[in-house]
């Protein structure tokens, strides 16, 4: 099973980053080369150097480092306990697996740097005209926000709409989140109790398989988007012509990628601001 997800999910993410390249290379370009804007960099402390420093920068890496334990963690989770295909809660210890598979399921669908990527791709395929540089503004957590990216995928690369529509369920990460489950051994069932759901007997109940299907999403989806982004990064120093056209900023002025270069096997890029 866990094969087939995976192939399905490297898929959908491949059209959708295709697609972000056709769709406004320049975004996708800033996309790929992890760009931020950096409010550290705009005060009046700045005035007197020359030339002063641009908020808008390229291989940000602090929301990388602040999601690097999870990501580690449940890589590893995933080594141990689906080494074969045929992986099942079964036993005490199997319901220890269900509820450390509940927790990563939580985290993936609050991780800030998760949903950034997911957020600036689908503003990419839908036809924003900028790139999203500045994106503190944006609630990074809760229903409202998955379900706009959801809508922006689904006529725009509904490969990969329907993966995150199988994975995420609100009111499932509300309950694991705010502990208002209990799991039935016997029957293999997660009963839920949060508001959403009381007084539905079929929403209320979660069987086993069904969990493990949206956590094997889920986990495929978030392993499988960072790999590929990875790869795409690094393919992309070697694309002299996508790199040398300017790229529109937000306050008409243009960014011209300078250089780029594998540093310690991690890509990293230079650009320059034309002001003319």
């Amino acid at each position: 099973m866990i094969r087939e997800i995976k192939n399905e999910v490297r898929e959908a993410i491949c059209k959708a980053f295709s697609c972000a390249l056709h769709r406004n290379s320049g975004s996708f370009v800033l996309f790929l080369a992890r760009g931020d804007y950096d409010r550290h960099f705009v005060g009046n402390q700045f005035a007197s150097l020359d030339p002063k420093p641009s908020p808008y920068c390229l291989d940000y890496m602090l929301d990388a480092y602040k999601d690097e334990t999870r990501d580690q963690f449940y890589i590893r989770y995933l080594n141990r306990r689906y080494k074969h295909d045929d992986f099942k809660y079964l036993g005490d210890e199997g319901i220890d697996d269900l509820c450390v598979e509940m927790m990563i399921y939580s985290h993936v669908w609050e991780s800030e740097a998760f949903l950034k990527y997911l957020y600036r791709l689908s503003n990419i395929v839908s036809g924003k005209d900028y790139y999203d540089w500045e994106v503190s503004n944006v609630k990074f957590h809760g229903y409202p926000l998955i379900i706009e990216i959801k809508e922006k995928l689904k006529d725009a690369c509904p490969e990969l709409y329907k993966i995150i529509d199988t994975s995420y369920t609100g009111y499932i990460r509300d309950c694991f989140a705010h502990s208002l489950f209990n799991v039935d051994k016997d029957a293999r069932i997660i009963e839920l109790f949060c508001d959403r759901v009381k007084n539905d007997s079929v929403l209320s109940r979660l069987s086993f398989d069904e969990f493990q299907i949206k956590f094997l999403y889920s986990v495929e989806l978030c392993y499988e988007f960072s790999h590929i982004f990875h790869d795409t990064r690094k393919k992309l120093i070697e694309d002299k012509l996508l790199l040398s056209q300017p790229i529109a900023l937000p306050d008409g002025r243009l960014l011209k990628i300078t250089g780029a270069e594998l540093f310690h096997g991690e890509p990293r890029f230079r650009a320059s601001i034309i002001t003319e």
